[in-house]
């Protein structure tokens, strides 16, 4: 029953501040708030595109309620463990979610600074060139495809920084390319000039 009338609320689709009051109003047991929680998160996730109401609803229930605000920080550090599972469409809504929530400050920096933290850790064991033989599936370096994919895969899932390297090595490649062209048009323009002096 509880969960039928929490979907209930967040079908109504009222503006995100009427919708918090109605959830507010459920009486609730010590702990439900992180249902309430997630169930916003998951219908987010499931649109086809990010809906700032679920934004704006979460933004509501942090400011009106301190349990929310422990509940969604708790979401956003599940959420980003989870975060390889889910496909680019729940993963970019959850971020936008998330996001607005940091933007708003209505959740703590200090838990987007501790995951920030751990993913440095994590770049650095990533990045360490005595172990890079034990990632080649997950920094492909076979050819400019597969890296391309792999930069804009954890790009978008907010861990750029650890293909920087790999970055590099395709801006190094570009550059290589840049100069090919350049030296090809360059042989070109010197035939033309020399079939140009034959001709006269």
């Amino acid at each position: 029953m509880f969960l039928h009338t929490i979907l209930l609320v967040l079908d109504l689709k009222n503006d995100a501040e009427k919708c918090a009051r109605k959830l507010h109003r459920i009486e609730l047991s010590p702990g439900q708030e992180m249902i309430v929680c997630e169930k916003v998160i998951n219908i987010c996730a499931q649109k086809q595109s990010y809906d700032l109401f679920f934004g704006l609803l979460s933004q509501h229930l942090c400011s009106s309620k301190r349990e929310y605000v422990k509940c969604f920080e708790k979401a956003f550090k599940d959420q980003y463990d989870l975060a390889h599972h889910l496909d680019n469409m729940k993963l970019k809504n959850i971020s936008k979610l998330f996001s607005h929530l940091l933007l708003t400050n209505s959740i703590s920096w200090r838990v987007y600074i501790r995951l920030f933290l751990i993913s440095t850790k994590l770049n650095k064991c990533l990045t360490d060139r005595t172990l890079r033989e034990y990632f080649p599936g997950i920094f492909p370096r076979d050819n400019p495809i597969n890296r391309k994919f792999s930069i804009d895969f954890f790009a978008s899932i907010g861990l750029h920084g650890l293909t920087n390297e790999l970055q590099e090595e395709e801006d190094d490649d570009d550059d290589d390319d840049e100069n090919e062209n350049r030296i090809k048009d360059l042989r070109h323009e010197s035939r033309m000039q020399e079939d140009n002096k034959q001709e006269k």
